[in-house]
């Protein structure tokens, strides 16, 4: 087992502390498939991709897995489904420590979180919950922030975290719904940990680190899904490195998604877009739109979109 190394805190550098980890988020694990994807064999293929992510963690041989949140789609998910991912965590070796999403609780409470399948596996001990307050995990101190429905961009803390688990919406760039940009955030923490926005991103403020890895569900028939490969983050807090490993059993994207669908949204992506260049109305208002077409049409539609609403407004100010 690995020991502490005592050793001063070095400003943006996690503690001297000699461990391994892996970190994955939003695994969203579901018995159908989504309506955007084609592959026949999809219930298997999440199993599939859980079970590759125990494999690289003994791999690599982290001594813990840290999960960003979301591990079902929905809250009480079939019990069809709850037992088999039961199964492959019990074939799991290495402590598994999580926090929870907004797919994890009901209502986005964090008050339901008892009353859910997530919470099936924490009371089974096949997960350890992360504390809003501080866990330390083998030498590491480690604070959770579960979903909620506000954001605060404050990550400035009394206590000296090593790293932060976030589901909340930490973003790299500007979107039309509750969110918070990388570039706003203040943290005293080395490493903060994201889940929740789907995409994957690292950037650093300050001296701190934020990454996420990306969701490991593709669901959405668009571009960024498309060419988007799941995969999971190692980090070596004594050697201060961190790396992606992709996910040997996803396939590419193409061969997943219905690109049929593809050309459907993208025509929708260009009769939304002209109804933007036509429509002269307030920012506020255009927001509203995109939040609803949002969904259908992904995270690059809403990127574009809010471009052209600040071409908009500096047209017509």
């Amino acid at each position: 087992m690995w020991k502490r190394v005592r050793g001063r805190t070095d400003k943006g550098t996690i503690r001297k502390v000699q461990v391994k980890f892996l970190y994955f988020t939003d695994s969203h694990l579901r018995l159908s498939r989504p309506t955007s994807r084609i592959d026949e064999d999809f219930l298997e293929l999440e199993f599939n991709k859980l079970r590759e992510v125990f494999a690289i963690a003994e791999k690599e041989s982290v001594t813990f897995i840290l999960f960003g949140g979301d591990l079902f789609d929905r809250v009480k998910p079939e019990f069809k489904l709850v037992n088999a991912v039961v199964a492959i965590f019990k074939k799991n070796i290495i402590p598994f420590y999580a926090v929870a999403g907004n797919h994890d609780l009901v209502g986005y409470q964090l008050k339901t979180i008892e009353n859910t399948a997530f919470w099936n596996l924490v009371e089974a001990g096949l997960i350890t919950y992360i504390s809003e307050e501080e866990d330390n995990i083998f030498g590491l101190k480690v604070k959770g922030i579960p979903f909620s429905s506000t954001h605060d961009f404050n990550y400035v803390f009394e206590k000296p975290y090593d790293v932060v688990i976030s589901h909340n919406m930490i973003v790299p760039t500007v979107v039309p719904f509750s969110h918070m940009t990388v570039q706003n955030i203040k943290s005293n923490v080395p490493l903060i940990l994201c889940g929740h926005y789907h995409s994957s991103f690292t950037a650093k403020v300050g001296e701190t680190k934020v990454i996420n890895p990306g969701a490991l569900l593709r669901m959405d028939a668009i571009e960024s899904e498309i060419q988007r490969s799941p995969q999971v983050l190692i980090v070596d807090t004594l050697a201060n490195k961190f790396k992606f490993v992709k996910l040997t059993c996803a396939q590419e994207g193409i061969k997943v998604f219905d690109m049929a669908k593809i050309q459907t949204v993208a025509e929708s992506y260009s009769r939304f877009f002209s109804s933007l260049d036509s429509v002269k109305m307030r920012s506020f208002v255009i927001s509203d739109v995109i939040k609803q077409l949002g969904i259908e049409l992904g995270q690059d539609a809403i990127n574009e979109a809010l471009k052209r609403i600040g071409e908009a407004e500096t047209n017509y100010a």
